[in-house]
């Protein structure tokens, strides 16, 4: 609001709106300091009103409205994050002691014990969290005091993340500024990553409003290849943190209970014992199907951690009511087993090797470490004796743990270890689930889409790609708006990757001529010919266009350079049939069944095509040995093509039985809706109903057998 007044030129009602909101907060000095600014601009207008001419008065006015800012800037403060209940009261406790910068970093300087040293690190922490509008002195201040290679590594860290918690609160060019500075000048890479993932966050809390200075900010930012190549991870980092919840129900309903299950390891009294072989006795197989489906869930949950899942926050998230998570400042401080919080702790075991190994070389994010230890901690002593001594001694350690001569955790790593750690404090601290939490837009690339204007063609390329890959944009909405916003952002609309990137937008968001997609795909092939991934876009855009021969031609190209991928062969041969020359393929059908017995899709295509070509007899034989695999029971085309099949051989009734059995695989909502899922697929297959001469009639008489009143 202010901010607009002030540039419609509207001071004198800023003035109005400033002063009733500083009324609000009697006794803080906010309506001192906004009727001495009032008072400047009446001096300012008197003077000239009395006909005076001042060169500077331009450059006053200016001042004057940046004052005026940074007025808005400490109430929108006062009114969002020093009115927390949460936070409120650690910044009442500060209110008698020095906080400028000066006092506050040779504090942090000052030789003191742990506890004494860590008590001024988490002032100063709730300090720059609730700091006001920052002055270019103030920016350098804190830039040069966290970027120095004399501050230590937790105290640059914690202090990094309290800047960009304040940023994102309310957002500050100064302050994203000062993160940008850090990343570049800091040596330690922890705290690069910080500073870098804080300045991104809080640029992209700013929203639209705020574009003019974040358009600036970003450009900076993303000078490097370096920087651009961690923006496109960090949008997939955050992706994967935002699916922590759905990626937990996973792991707790599918993968532990076999888990579980099937180990071989029981924990008793006397210490852990193994299975009796007994019990095996009467089927000597159990073993070896444990040690499958045991292998089986590990590898999964290795695999979803590969991909970025975080696997660890079904566990930890119910390990954050510990007190030592009261205190705000311990949600960011890096893991140091010196934190004073964790004296006892650390004391509960009698070697440190167990310690040392899982907060160094454990897969955890900093908070989850402390989670972990102060959870052994309070079990370590129940525990078996010969299990207590393996941990202590380092033989036991949590899975995914880096081993000796592993390479250091890398840049990407420390990145997304602290987006973790902000996840569990949005999602779990009472402070963080009432402010904005900056992962509600992971999954509509939020991200990319704001800083798509500041990066290379190249890179827009990498992001589109991606985003072009998501089932979702095919629904429109968010994701289709997304990859369009990134394809607009391309600097040169004439390149090919433009050009491929719109094609692909068209065929994948459904909005467009598929005729387009054609013209703009052969375009995209005069520059790159024989480029896999664009005569792939052209094939699919050909199909989709009806224009089956230049499908089938460019289907058959791919198949020539890729013999051993079947999906070409069978594309080329659906493409062939749809151009109306289906007896001409049954043989070519034939042969690729005899080369791949065991491939269900293949045998699919095979009884489609018979239909195709009116060997409906053979067509029918074909699906009914194909439905005596379960597997193809449940797969909806299979049974859709082999009810076509009943039907054209006389025996609807046997089809529709079949279909009702398929029906029963489905859940409760599939199972109401598969009536209109019926009518829809045999639309789209009307054409080859029609030559069998099964109208509308027979196709509604056939959907109202799965109506039950």
């Amino acid at each position: 609001m202010i901010r607009e007044l002030l540039h419609k030129g509207l001071i004198a009602q800023a003035f109005a709106e400033l002063r009733a909101r500083g009324a609000a907060f009697p006794g803080e000095g906010y309506c001192d300091r906004i009727d001495a600014l009032r008072t400047e601009f009446a001096y300012m207008s008197d003077f000239m009103m009395q006909g005076y001419r001042d060169d500077s008065r331009g450059q006053l006015f200016a001042d004057l409205t940046q004052r005026l800012l940074a007025m808005d800037y400490d109430l929108t403060m006062r009114e969002t994050l020093l009115s927390n209940p949460y936070v409120v009261s650690a910044v009442k406790a500060l209110t008698a002691r020095d906080s400028s910068d000066e006092a506050l970093q040779e504090a942090l300087r000052r030789p003191a014990g742990a506890e004494e040293h860590w008590r001024i690190l988490s002032d100063t922490f709730v300090l720059l969290l609730t700091s006001g509008h920052w002055q270019d002195r103030q920016m350098e201040s804190w830039r040069d005091y966290i970027a120095s290679a004399d501050t230590d590594m937790v105290d640059a860290a914690t202090l990094t993340a309290a800047i960009m918690m304040s940023a994102i609160c309310n957002f500050s060019s100064n302050k994203v500024r000062c993160l940008m500075d850090v990343y570049a000048l800091s040596a330690n890479e922890k705290v690069r990553q910080r500073a870098f993932a804080g300045a991104l966050l809080a640029i992209e809390a700013a929203g639209v409003d705020k574009r003019a200075e974040t358009a600036v900010l970003l450009d900076s930012l993303l000078s490097t290849e370096e920087a651009q190549m961690a923006l496109v991870e960090m949008q997939i980092q955050m992706t994967a943190c935002a699916k922590a919840e759905s990626d937990s129900t996973e792991i707790n309903r599918k993968i532990m209970p076999d888990l579980l299950k099937n180990q071989q390891l029981r924990f008793t009294k006397d210490g852990i014992v193994e299975r009796e072989e007994m019990d095996d006795s009467l089927d000597p197989d159990a073993e070896e199907r444990r040690m499958e489906a045991m292998t089986e869930g590990v590898n999964r949950i290795i695999e979803m951690q590969k991909n970025g899942s975080d696997v660890f926050f079904g566990g930890f998230s119910k390990m954050k009511r510990f007190p030592f998570f009261y205190k705000l400042v311990n949600w960011f401080t890096p893991f140091y087993s010196g934190h004073p919080g964790l004296n006892i702790e650390i004391k509960s075991f009698s070697s440190r090797d167990f310690v040392g190994k899982v907060t160094e070389r454990g897969p955890f994010c900093d908070s989850d470490k402390y989670s972990f230890i102060i959870a052994m901690a309070g079990v370590v002593g129940q525990l078996p004796e010969n299990v207590r001594k393996m941990m202590e001694e380092g033989q036991v350690a949590p899975m995914g743990i880096r081993m000796d001569g592993e390479a250091e955790p890398t840049a990407s790593l420390l990145r997304l270890h602290f987006l973790q750690d902000m996840y569990r404090f949005f999602r779990i601290n009472p402070l963080g689930t009432m402010l904005r939490n900056p992962f509600d837009h992971a999954a509509s690339y939020r991200l990319w889409t704001i800083a798509a204007g500041s990066v290379s063609d190249s890179v827009r390329r990498v992001i589109s790609s991606y985003i072009q890959r998501d089932r979702r944009i095919e629904e429109g909405g968010e994701i289709y708006d997304a990859a369009r916003q990134v394809m607009e952002s391309y600097s040169d609309k004439e390149s090919l990757d433009y050009k491929s990137c719109r094609a692909e937008l068209i065929m994948r968001g459904g909005k467009g001529s598929p005729r387009e997609a054609m013209g703009l795909f052969a375009e995209c092939l005069n520059m790159k010919p024989r480029d896999a991934s664009l005569m792939r876009g052209m094939a699919r855009a050909c199909y989709a266009a009806r224009s089956y021969d230049k499908a089938a031609f460019y289907f058959d190209a791919l198949h020539t350079l890729f013999p051993k991928r079947i999906s070409y062969k069978l594309n080329y041969i659906m493409s062939r049939v749809r151009h109306g020359e289906a007896e001409n393929v049954v043989n070519d059908m034939y042969k690729l069944e005899y080369e791949n017995p065991d491939n269900q899709a293949v045998r699919n295509m095979l009884g489609w095509v018979l239909l195709c070509a009116h060997r409906e007899d053979k067509a029918l034989t074909v699906y009914q040995r194909l439905l005596q695999s379960v597997e193809a029971r449940g797969d909806f085309s299979v049974c859709l093509n082999a009810l076509y099949a009943f039907m054209v051989n006389g025996r609807v009734q046997e089809g529709v039985d079949m279909m009702q059995q398929h029906r029963q695989t489905l859940d409760a909502e599939q199972q109401r809706h598969f009536p209109e899922t019926l009518v829809e697929a045999m639309r789209e297959d009307e054409d080859l109903l029609k030559a069998y001469g099964i109208g509308m009639a027979e196709r509604s008489i056939v959907a109202s057998q799965f109506v039950h009143e």
